[in-house]
């Protein structure tokens, strides 16, 4: 587990208490449930595995479930290529809660990620907002209903996603969102992703299939722009192709804020 995780979650009083599960761990499976109920129990069952086989299930768990595409593979692998240690904390923070812990052998950074969804969060959300989701982005909520690095939001929960979506139609009425000058209908706009401390959000454009499937755009909460998608090379302006592209820039950390 690299340094920063530690100060994060042992030295720095972000929470007030913060429990590492590994294979070190004394605690049994019914301590850890009883202490915090959201624990999913192949969580625990991972923390009880050696490094190596946590890194390597874990990889395995998100291959399995995420739709193939041979670059959001290769990214993933890339992915978890770089990782020290995969591995369950539990915080608490009124009340305790469960994260997975994604720690980067370079010292860098972190991801955490929050419990999954389950298939009756998902159908559930889209008799609320009747919205065709991506196939990817509904397999990523099945591995974690909120995805971020270090504390931050990052990739929103299912609940954050109907929220933040009222919080933008919201700011459309006080000012008018527009691309390449055009007025943009802020209904079509369904965030996934919350930038920090910035009030602006990458979100799904409802229409816009570039290559097959829905395509993301950048939604800025200062100038009240999206990326602009007519352009050539719609990707600097924070546009891509699909949710898997997103997903890879996000892991690599090249994702595009204009």
């Amino acid at each position: 587990m690299n340094r920063l995780v530690l100060r994060y979650f042992q030295e720095d009083p972000n929470f007030e208490d913060a429990l590492i599960l590994g294979e070190q761990s004394k605690k049994s499976w019914e301590a850890c449930a009883a202490l915090c109920p959201s624990l999913p129990r192949s969580w625990f069952e991972l923390s009880c595995l050696p490094v190596e086989d946590r890194i390597d299930f874990t990889r395995q768990f998100w291959l399995r479930n995420l739709p193939f595409h041979p670059l959001l593979y290769k990214g993933i692998d890339r992915f978890f290529d770089r990782l020290d240690d995969v591995a369950p904390v539990l915080l608490l923070d009124k009340g305790w809660s469960a994260r997975l812990l994604y720690s980067l052998r370079d010292g860098s950074t972190f991801f955490c990620g929050h419990p999954p969804a389950n298939t009756s969060d998902l159908i559930q959300l889209e008799e609320r907002l009747p919205f065709p989701f991506p196939a990817s982005w509904k397999a990523f909520m099945k591995i974690h209903n909120g995805f971020g690095k270090l504390l931050d939001t990052g990739i929103l929960s299912i609940d954050e996603v109907e929220k933040k979506r009222v919080h933008i139609l919201q700011m459309a009425m006080r000012n008018t969102i527009h691309s390449a000058e055009k007025r943009v209908d802020p209904e079509i706009l369904f965030p996934f992703y919350e930038v920090s401390g910035l009030n602006s959000f990458h979100c799904f454009l409802a229409g816009w299939f570039p290559e097959g499937e829905m395509g993301t755009v950048y939604f800025s909460g200062i100038d009240y722009t999206i990326s602009d998608t007519g352009v050539r090379r719609s990707r600097e302006t924070g546009a891509t192709a699909r949710f898997g592209d997103w997903l890879i820039s996000f892991l690599e950390g090249t994702e595009m804020v204009p």
